[in-house]
């Protein structure tokens, strides 16, 4: 019987990832959370691609050539759809939680910050 080889996840760092992804045109960082989540909160610049959508979707909606860093708020929501886009072909790395993120954010529960100025 011949089984079928599982395509393995790699992973990276987050705030390392982000760094290479602010150097590197051709990285997407893709969160998979739904949009209402991402619209909390995320990385400057990332985009917001729902893991239920990838099964059927990625395929025609993604750019095939793009390296993929994918995150969510939650590790196994990031694991899962990272997962799928190795399933579905796209070169792939699972960033894990947003939660340790510690670079410029956006979204709707981040604060702008201000600077005091010495005098």
């Amino acid at each position: 019987m011949f089984f079928k080889r599982k395509e393995a996840v790699k992973t990276i760092e987050f705030n390392h990832a982000y760094e290479e992804f602010q150097n590197n045109m051709n990285i997407i960082l893709l969160c998979v959370d739904d949009d209402l989540k991402f619209d909390v909160r995320h990385p400057v610049d990332a985009q917001c691609y729902p893991a239920r959508l990838i099964d059927q979707h990625a395929k025609r909606d993604l750019d095939p050539t793009a390296t993929y860093y994918v995150y969510a708020l939650a590790t196994g929501t990031a694991h899962e759809g990272a997962r799928k886009l190795v399933k579905a072909g796209f070169k792939v790395y699972d960033l894990g939680s947003l939660v340790d993120f510690k670079d410029p954010e956006e979204g709707n529960s981040v604060k702008q910050k201000r600077h005091k100025h010495l005098i």
